[in-house]
Order: C-alpha cells, then sequence, then structure tokens
C-alpha cells in the first residue's frame, strides 16, 4: 500500500466524491486484482525488453475500465514511461476516424512529471 501527500489524498476524496475515477494515488485503495496486476506489470517488462504491445480494456458499465487504465498509467509513469488516456466510444471517439484518435492520443501524452500535453503545444 501506498501511503499518499495530503494533496494526493484530497484528489482521491474529491474525484470519488464526484464520482470519478482519481488520476492518482490508485495504489492506496487497489485491492483483491494481484493477478492483474502482475500481467500489467509482466506487459511492462516485456516493453522495457523492446516487445511492447497493444491492449484494449473492454467490459460492462462500471466494470472498472477506467481505474484499471489509470492505475496501469500510474505503475507506466512510475517506471519512467510516458503515457497517453483515449476513452473511444461509439458515442464520442470513433476508432475508424484515425486521425481524430491520433490527435487524442498526442494531446494526452503524460508522464511522471508532466500531466498533460508532454509534448508542449
Amino acid at each position: 500500500m501506498t501511503t499518499l501527500s495530503d494533496r494526493d489524498t484530497r484528489h482521491v476524496f474529491e474525484k470519488l466524491r464526484s464520482g470519478l475515477v482519481p488520476e492518482r494515488g490508485l495504489d492506496s485503495y487497489a485491492v483483491g486484482i494481484d493477478k492483474e496486476l502482475g500481467e500489467i506489470d509482466r506487459q511492462f517488462g516485456l516493453v522495457e525488453d523492446g516487445e511492447g504491445q497493444t491492449k484494449f480494456l473492454r467490459g460492462d458499465y462500471g466494470c472498472g475500465k477506467t481505474f484499471m487504465a489509470r492505475l496501469a498509467i500510474e505503475r507506466a509513469q512510475q517506471r519512467g514511461f510516458a503515457t497517453s488516456f483515449v476513452v473511444v466510444s461509439p458515442n464520442d471517439l470513433k476508432f475508424h476516424r484515425f486521425d481524430e484518435v491520433y490527435n487524442k492520443v498526442v494531446t494526452n501524452l503524460a508522464t511522471a512529471s508532466c500531466e498533460r500535453q508532454a509534448l508542449g503545444d
């Protein structure tokens, strides 16, 4: 379990009060997902060895996709990876619109030291 700063604790509670998944501090209350975390860490090891893959999370509303994605992002950034969080859905960003998906990926690129727009303007 991770010890949170006061700032991160406030962030977690404010996001949860709003019904949203926090962007940080997830390790502090992630329980019962050791198998999934092991797979995430295994995948990061493959990437570090030059054998990266693409993974998609799919599931019903409320099953924890956003939580798992944000937790993976947090862990990836702790390992020095750049990340991007993009939601593809039939109601918003359609996967077949590659130019729009690419724009979102680049716009949302982040690192541990730069939460958004890591490439700048």
